[in-house]
């Protein structure tokens, strides 16, 4: 699988929790073997982009 596909799965993981009212830097700490790159990777697919953008 594809690091591509991780994240796509790992985001719609997170859009559940989110939707269940759990804060999202919450959500993120319980992943503690994502790298600080990937943390805001995903922040920025879930805020819209920006600067976080980068393909991984």
């Amino acid at each position: 699988m594809t690091m591509e596909s991780k994240m796509k799965i790992m985001i719609c993981g997170i859009k559940i929790k989110l939707a269940r009212g759990e804060l999202l830097e919450d959500i993120l700490k319980s992943y503690v073997k994502l790298t600080d790159e990937e943390k805001d990777y995903i922040k920025g697919k879930l805020t819209g982009g920006g600067k976080n953008e980068k393909q991984l």
